[in-house]
């Protein structure tokens, strides 16, 4: 452990104040990413479901649960579903909801309108999230996509319609409802003190790259700020509180900040590289 210690620390002492700024930036990112997953000290109960795909558009979830769409019971149950490329909706059959709290479907998904009904057979309650839906329709304001379950829900029937076109591990989970509001309210604050950090990191090179006139920083800055947009979307607070008056641009936020900071790290490799022009200025 001591010589671990001291490899870090030599590690550390041997950078220059500009890498160990960016050292700081990249472990915040990654904490940033995963703090509901790595600090969470309550976790939720695991459900399982059945999937049905290539129905039709336009099924309805009186087909889906009382009729002849889908034979439910020649369907293995799953803990976790790969969707595929070009997939049209799929529905799932989630098995095992306790009466309250909320259920939870990761990750984020473009859009998810969630089915349950009380036991007494009254009527569907219907429920939207996902970054592509309108935030205004969503029954609970949170980043995380989670829909209400009634204290006297019909178990047998709860279903979930999923539009995601390309592949991604889909899973869900119920939770507590006084626990799920304290796991978010914890997460709330942690990104918002990481997020601070980030955004003084951002502002540092700025300001740097003004005082010294070189550009390195500023690549460097928007690099930072790039990565943080993506993580803003990929973490749901993006659609759910940044941008959740235009839905639609999800994505493209998304694919923009992948995009940028490809381009902005190439620009800050190569000016680091091959030397900046302040630093061409100092061999003349």
């Amino acid at each position: 452990f001591v010589g671990t210690h001291v490899g870090l620390t030599s590690v550390i002492a041997s950078l220059d104040r500009s890498d160990f700024m960016r050292l700081i930036c990249a472990i915040l990112m990654i904490s940033f990413l995963t703090a509901p997953g790595a600090w969470a000290q309550i976790t939720p109960n695991e459900l399982q479901f059945r999937i049905a795909t290539d129905l039709p558009v336009d099924v309805e979830v009186t087909e889906i649960c009382c009729e002849s769409a889908v034979d439910w019971r020649g369907l293995e149950t799953t803990s976790s579903y790969r969707t595929r490329y070009g997939n049209g909706p799929i529905w799932l059959k989630i098995e095992g909801v306790a009466p309250g709290g909320v259920v939870q479907i990761s990750p984020i998904l473009d859009r998810v309108t969630f089915y349950v009904r009380t036991a007494d057979g009254g009527p569907w309650l219907s429920h939207r999230s996902g970054d592509m839906a309108d935030a205004s329709l969503r029954t609970i304001s949170s980043p995380f996509m989670v829909f209400p379950i009634p204290e006297s829900v019909d178990a047998d029937h709860v279903y979930a319609r999923i539009e995601m076109p390309v592949a991604i591990s889909v899973s869900v989970a119920q939770w507590d409802g006084n626990a799920f509001l304290a796991m978010q309210s914890t997460d709330r604050t942690l990104k918002t003190v990481l997020g601070g950090f980030i955004v003084a990191i951002v502002a540092y090179n700025i300001v740097v790259s003004g005082l010294v006139r070189d550009p390195v920083f500023l690549n460097n800055a928007l690099c930072i700020s790039a990565l943080l947009t993506v993580a803003i979307y990929l973490s749901g607070y993006g659609a759910a509180f940044f941008w959740r008056a235009w839905p639609g641009i999800s994505n493209a936020v998304f694919i923009g900040g992948v995009l940028s900071a490809v381009a902005f790290a190439g620009t800050f490799i190569h000016l680091f590289l091959n030397g900046s022009p302040r630093d061409a200025r100092r061999a003349v």
